[in-house]
């Protein structure tokens, strides 16, 4: 004869799932904590494109930066060659009194785009 196993004191099957009730709420929670990884997986994508786009800005503006220093000194040795006192200092100065009005932001996010267009 084959023994058959006991079923006695052992809890039921059905008693040892757990209710449907009870999963919801982990289940919403688990969902919740997904959506909210996919919506900072793509913060960090949007941040690093970001990112990329103000380095390239930056470097434009070090580089605009630097050709006006080189021209200012192109300058400063034109005058010498035709014997016109000049030094940077009064070079700057004179520059800031002559610079344009500061852009409209609409203007200014139109030079940032063609920046970044290049």
């Amino acid at each position: 004869a084959t023994a058959q196993p006991s079923l006695r004191g052992s809890t039921p099957l059905t008693k040892r799932l757990r209710e449907p009730q009870e999963l919801l709420p982990r289940k919403a929670r688990l969902l919740e904590d997904l959506s909210n990884a996919s919506e900072a997986q793509q913060l960090e994508a949007s941040n690093a494109v970001l990112q990329q786009q103000l380095d390239e800005l930056l470097q434009a503006m070090r580089t605009m930066h630097q050709d006006n220093e080189a021209m200012k000194q192109q300058l400063l040795v034109s005058c010498r060659r035709c014997e016109i006192p000049a030094q940077l200092e009064q070079l700057n100065a004179r520059i800031a009194q002559h610079q344009p009005p500061s852009q409209p932001s609409g203007a200014a996010i139109h030079l940032a785009a063609s920046v970044l267009e290049q």
